[in-house]
């Protein structure tokens, strides 16, 4: 890819959730399972992967394909987080921009659309409309 890196609206296509197991510290762990009202050990079962030896550090559980925190909506179409306010660094970190793969890949697989290097979306008036829309209604739900 060439041109300029634009940072774009995340459109929760959930395709960094699903290709990347969120790496987390024990502090974020530990806030996490507070704010879920869970003992730590409630929250190590159900929600780290324990594949991960990790005592420092933890990786969150993928189920169906995702991570464990994505609650997924309208058939799959979008997904939104279920710790938002309260996510690991690493998640809060992430900025979709036209140079990511994950961006463009849900972009096109749930949209059938594409990114210019300059940000501007591609495809027919009608898709880009109703992508809009979308984009519309999920900022007026986070309000």
């Amino acid at each position: 890819m060439t041109g300029q890196v634009v940072r774009i609206a995340c459109f929760y296509c959930g395709v960094c959730c699903s290709k990347y197991q969120a790496q987390i510290t024990l502090a974020e762990a530990r806030c996490i399972a507070t704010k879920l009202s869970l003992t730590w050990q409630e929250f190590v079962d159900r929600y780290l992967d324990p594949r991960w030896p990790g005592v420092d550090t933890f990786l969150t559980r993928h189920v169906d394909g995702a991570c464990v925190f994505l609650d997924w909506h309208n058939g799959r179409q979008y997904g939104f987080c279920r710790i938002h306010s309260y996510k690991p660094k690493l998640c809060s970190d992430w900025e979709a921009n036209t140079s990511k793969i994950e961006c463009r890949r849900g972009l096109k697989n749930l949209w059938d659309l594409e990114l210019a290097d300059d940000g501007s979306v591609l495809g027919s008036e009608d898709k880009k409309h109703r992508f809009q829309m979308f984009l519309d209604a999920i900022t007026q739900k986070e309000k």
